[in-house]
């Protein structure tokens, strides 16, 4: 889980213990680190995490299994650009997307990519619905960017998830109602496209993960400023075809297991949140369909 103070990672074990931290401030590289962000886990154990230096790179942050930082990668494609969501591959290269600097256009784009173990530009990606999420952003869309104002931002890239699949695969997700999930291959190949309806316009994605042939999509119903008050989790296959919706309960007006997804296994299928509770500890709920 990232940390809101200084930006670091800490690991847990099942039961609770914490075992490591992963702390952005650890790098003898990198004197000063503005900020830091979205992280993944390689098979090994190694953390790798996005970090923003005070300067124009953006960087990886490769940390030991025990919280020792390991080495830096920096991610160069070409120009300015500002990085989202990443995963890497078994074999140390990255899939990563974000909006990048179009000199022509005088604006932030989609960009997605595979970048090499030592972060060189391998080969960018064109999904079929980043003309339509640009436009969005650029008409100030309040489905992918707070109020009337654009600057660069977009949910729909910023806030979508991206997983990689026993298949090998990497599933990106687009933040659209409906969800939009590309299969992406090691290669860089788009394998195939598909979508995650949750049948309500007004919800919008909470979260993904990925277990075995399967995906778990979370759809949320929340009004501005206001608490969750209603979640739907819909599971498909890698292909998307549908294989279970369910509805979570609700307690005391509040989502009883959390609105943050951390884990979703399939034997025995279970989902794992993350909540917090009333004095600002961090817990993990685990449930089961029923």
């Amino acid at each position: 889980m990232p940390d809101a103070g200084f930006q670091s990672v800490s690991k847990f074990s099942a039961a609770g213990e914490q075992l490591a931290t992963f702390k952005a401030s650890s790098s003898p590289d990198v004197p000063r680190v503005d900020g830091a962000g979205m992280f993944t886990v390689n098979p090994n154990g190694d953390v790798y995490q996005l970090v923003i230096p005070h300067s124009y790179d953006r960087d990886v942050f490769v940390y030991n299994k025990d919280g020792t930082y390991k080495s830096i990668v920096k991610l160069d494609v070409g120009g300015p650009w500002s990085p989202s969501l990443f995963v890497v591959f078994p074999s140390g290269d990255f899939l990563a997307t974000g909006q990048k600097w179009d000199r022509l256009a005088k604006e932030y784009v989609p960009f997605t990519g595979i970048l090499s173990s030592s972060g060189a530009l391998l080969k960018e990606l064109r999904l079929d619905d980043d003309g339509t999420i640009n436009e969005l952003a650029v008409r100030g869309d309040s489905r992918v960017v707070p109020g009337r104002s654009s600057g660069g931002l977009n949910f729909a890239i910023s806030r979508g998830e991206m997983k990689l699949g026993d298949d090998g695969n990497v599933y990106l997700l687009r933040w659209l109602n409906p969800a939009v999930i590309y299969a992406i291959s090691p290669g860089g190949e788009i394998v195939r496209r598909f979508t995650v309806d949750p049948g309500d316009p007004e919800l919008t994605v909470g979260g993904m993960a990925v277990a075995g042939r399967r995906i778990a999509v979370v759809f949320l119903k929340a009004r501005e400023g206001e608490n969750v008050e209603q979640e739907t989790i819909k599971v498909v296959d890698l292909e998307g075809n549908n294989i279970a919706s369910y509805g979570m309960p609700m307690v005391d007006g509040h989502v009883a297991f959390g609105i943050s997804l951390a884990c979703y296994t399939q034997n025995p299928e279970q989902f794992t949140f993350l909540d917090w509770t009333k004095d600002e500890k961090l817990v993990l709920k685990i449930t089961e369909p029923q």
